[in-house]
């Protein structure tokens, strides 16, 4: 079961936790890479296995999106405190 949470950071962590979140997902694609294995003697732990796999690719595709989402409003964030002070000025 998935669940979508939100947490409250600074605007400064934001590119560290993007990092993490990235490593997270190249981590589980390179071991689910390493478990795609052909096997035609087992089809059902075949299926089982590549089932999980698939699994974790959707889990690694909203992670990314996520990725997307937190830079947008980085970026976003970012340039309105950019207007922000040169509107002081």
């Amino acid at each position: 079961m998935r669940v979508k949470i939100s947490r409250t950071i600074n605007l400064e962590e934001l590119p560290d936790l993007v990092g993490e979140i990235a490593a997270s997902c190249k981590k589980m694609l390179n071991q689910d890479a390493e478990r795609v294995r052909i096997t035609m003697h087992d089809v059902p732990k075949m299926t089982g296995t590549f089932e999980e796999i698939i699994e974790n690719i959707d889990l690694v595709s909203a992670k990314l999106q996520d990725i997307i989402n937190i830079a947008a409003g980085w970026h976003q964030a970012k340039n309105t405190d950019v207007r922000e002070r040169d509107e002081e000025l």
